[in-house]
């Protein structure tokens, strides 16, 4: 019985903090429309809540929102990913949410009253359910699950979904100059070795011989990620995963020789910055849906050349010397000025 009492005391209580954060965030709207009733500008409010790649996928929505000068642009993001949009010149306010269900409930009463706002662009896919407190929004003219990586870039699936014209520019990414990691010195290859989908990912006794192929050539080798999967005790390997800022692993790629990695945020973020880079991609499958050699991105990595896919089924069916051989006529033309000798090399936090 008391178990029931406490249940119901936490839910309460959680159900009260959300109520508050939808509330604040109404508030930094109302202010943000006496603002621009002196500027004479409208507001227009964006919300993608998540992940990295999705989000660093449609930065050009931004681009096209911002094409009058008279426009407010506000970002509704999960407050973990805000530094993905907070430096961008042409977002004016970033409104962070601690939940998708605070999305959920803001969209509803804007929606009911456009005096806050003059303009909503919801890039979620529909059905999209909060996974905190279960709420979802049901949209028209959206794309479905099923469709997300039929299209040919995950920007086109996301704009199609909010009603904007299928655009399929390259994304850019703007990050804060004042979070720079320590350097190892160069040339360096990052690797982004896990995703947030297993069916993605590669096994981590691949990277480990991966990572000590590319040392051999004379690479530092950067692991970059939540969760370690590389395990050598090479001095060209260097461990930066954890809880790290994404402007600082923004920085690390941005500065690279390289980027090796499954298709991931991080990919993305390689995309977003013009590095050079590979993304090992095999056969995804969710659910009853089966997709072949697809391609989610635009931009830089649109570009086939860019892709090393398995020839039959998964990720786990590619072998380390098929991406050596992808990798070799890339690589070696970029040691040629650089000395190939390792040094060890620690990054210290």
């Amino acid at each position: 019985m008391l178990s029931r009492v406490t249940g119901s005391m936490k839910v309460h209580w959680e159900l009260r903090s959300l109520y508050w954060h939808v509330l604040v965030s109404l508030m930094k709207l109302a202010c943000i429309r006496i603002a621009c009733a002196v500027t004479g500008k409208k507001i227009v409010v964006v919300s993608l809540y998540e992940h990295i790649g999705d989000i660093i996928a449609c930065e050009p929505v931004i681009r096209h929102l911002k094409q009058s000068k008279k426009i407010h642009l506000t970002w509704a993001i999960n407050t973990s990913y805000a530094e993905l949009v907070e430096k961008h010149p042409a977002v004016d306010t970033v409104l962070r949410l601690q939940s998708y269900s605070e999305w959920v409930f803001l969209q509803n009463i804007l929606k009911s009253t456009m005096k806050l706002v003059d303009q909503l662009v919801d890039l979620h896919i529909d059905s999209r359910r909060c996974k905190k407190y279960g709420f979802k929004l049901k949209h028209k003219n959206t794309s479905r699950h099923h469709e997300y990586f039929t299209s040919n870039s995950l920007l086109q699936a996301f704009t199609r979904s909010a009603g904007l014209p299928e655009l399929n520019e390259a994304p850019v990414l703007y990050l804060d100059e004042d979070q720079m990691p320590p350097f190892p010195t160069k040339p360096y290859i990052v690797v982004h070795t896990q995703s947030n989908n297993p069916h993605k990912d590669w096994q981590p006794a691949k990277w480990t011989q991966l990572c000590l192929e590319l040392s051999a050539l004379g690479f530092y080798v950067v692991e970059v990620g939540l969760n370690r999967q590389i395990e050598t005790r090479s001095p060209g390997f260097i461990d930066f995963t954890g809880k790290r800022s994404l402007a600082q692993i923004g920085q690390l790629i941005k500065t690279s020789a390289f980027f090796i990695g499954v298709d991931s945020g991080f990919a993305h973020m390689a995309n977003a910055l013009g590095v050079e880079g590979r993304v090992l991609m095999g056969h995804y499958v969710t659910g009853k849906f089966h997709f072949n050699y697809y391609n989610p991105f635009a931009g830089k990595y649109a570009d086939p050349s860019y892709i090393i896919y398995t020839k039959h089924g998964s990720l786990q069916e590619l072998e380390v010397n098929e991406v050596i051989d992808n990798l070799l006529p890339v690589l070696q033309p970029q040691l040629v000025t650089s000395s190939p000798a390792i040094k060890q090399q620690t990054v210290v936090d």
